[in-house]
């Protein structure tokens, strides 16, 4: 669970609307009792219109930064509550200590999406974080997708 949590960090809307679309769609995503609601459709179409917004946000540069920052504050907070949502060791023995290693994860990653973002800036301008976003984007998608694929 860690790993999602980890995914959170790199983009905390996509890797919710994964693991709730695995939850309303699948019985790959195991939800503990406090976290069945994530497998409504209403949480789908939230998270996905979450995503929707944050794609455009990000496009447009007088909004860039708030959308960062809303996203950097986030990540922890979905990565805390996804290692809380789903069935995991870690949550069986203790859920605080699954909570903060959660968020930790989720703000490890996002500092290191910053520091990246920052290095590629200068050799791809203007389009360093970009390129550490899309990247970003697809390191997520992909480690949700292999967390559920290799759990059996």
């Amino acid at each position: 669970m860690l790993a999602l949590a980890g995914a959170a960090g790199l983009n905390p809307w996509l890797a919710w609307l994964m693991v709730a679309g695995l939850a309303a769609f699948t019985t790959r995503a195991p939800l503990v009792a406090e976290g069945r609601w994530l497998a409504s459709y209403w949480a789908v179409i939230g998270l996905a219109a979450l995503v929707g917004l944050e794609i455009m946000g990000l496009k447009m540069r007088r909004v860039a930064r708030t959308v960062w920052w809303i996203d950097s504050v986030a990540a922890p907070v979905g990565g805390a509550l996804l290692c809380l949502s789903l069935a995991n060791a870690l949550l069986e023995t203790n859920a605080l200590l699954a909570a903060a290693g959660g968020a930790l994860v989720a703000l490890a990653l996002r500092f290191g999406l910053r520091m990246l973002g920052r290095r590629l800036e200068a050799p791809l301008h203007p389009f360093g974080r970009v390129a550490a976003g899309m990247a970003a984007n697809v390191a997520a998608a992909v480690t949700v997708a292999a967390v559920f694929a290799l759990d059996r």
